[in-house]
């Protein structure tokens, strides 16, 4: 019942991508044995959106440790290398890579829907059986009413099928990476300007900065500018004439003559 309301969502929301998710095929990552499809999708969007946190995501696994744990009464062990929807998230959360994520059997549209607007891409698993003897995981980049279009991790290429076909061996599951947000520049701080013209207030008694003392001129005598007097020109005037005028002596009397004459030694 799940599965047939799923579908008619898809009906409803068919027509979501109308242009393909262009990956470069240098962010494409490949798959390795015994098998890292979920693992390689992961990466190629991880790469494909420069999340850093998931470049080298595939040979990070490959060092973890499979994982035996009591279920039911019986001891599972889950392979690292095989793509389960609690040890992608496991994974993904120790990483602290953002994203959002439709669990296996969820066929939740709506997130599809949300990748394709947002050119994000997604991660979808069909089946045992429609591309091998195993599920396998690829990386979606086209996906309407009519067809989908996925990147194969096992050579990188890109494939296209029918939505019937799609629909058919579709698992559910869905993962979608977001980007990452671009860092926060600091405000920039411009230095105010002062007013070259504004007259600084002055506060009597502080001691106000000392002013620069004045240095002498240093200007030769010859090249100083005279000062010129208006009405005059100075090239006429003999400079001696400037000078105080000697006393001219007063002139003797007949009276002074006399006593000259009459003196006694």
């Amino acid at each position: 019942m799940k599965k047939i309301l799923a579908c008619l969502a898809l009906l409803i929301f068919g027509g979501f991508s109308l242009a393909d998710i262009e990956i470069a095929k240098e962010n494409r990552v490949e798959n390795q044995d015994p098998g890292y499809c979920s693992w390689c999708a992961i990466e190629t969007l991880g790469r494909h959106h420069n999340v850093k946190k998931l470049h080298g995501l595939v040979e990070a696994r490959k060092k973890d440790s499979d994982v035996t744990i009591l279920e039911n009464g019986y001891w599972r062990t889950y392979k690292a290398n095989s793509g389960y929807d609690w040890t992608i998230k496991e994974k993904l959360n120790k990483m602290g890579v953002k994203y959002k994520y439709g669990n296996t059997g969820s066929y939740d549209t709506k997130l599809i829907k949300y990748a394709m607007d947002n050119d994000l891409g997604w991660v979808g698993s069909v089946k045992s059986g429609a591309l091998g003897k195993s599920a396998h995981s690829v990386t979606v980049i086209s996906y309407n009413s009519k067809e989908v279009r996925y990147i194969d991790p096992n050579d990188l290429k890109i494939y296209k099928s029918t939505r019937e076909w799609w629909d058919h061996w579709w698992d559910g599951s869905v993962i979608v990476i977001e980007k990452e947000a671009a860092p926060k520049l600091p405000p920039v701080r411009v230095a105010k300007k002062e007013d070259p013209t504004k007259v600084k207030p002055v506060i009597i008694g502080l001691e106000q900065p000392k002013q620069p003392a004045v240095k002498a001129s240093t200007i030769p005598e010859d090249k100083r500018v005279r000062p010129v007097i208006i009405g005059l020109d100075l090239k006429e005037i003999d400079p001696t004439s400037l000078q105080k005028p000697a006393q001219t002596p007063a002139r003797s009397t007949p009276i002074m003559q006399w006593r000259l004459t009459n003196r006694k030694e």
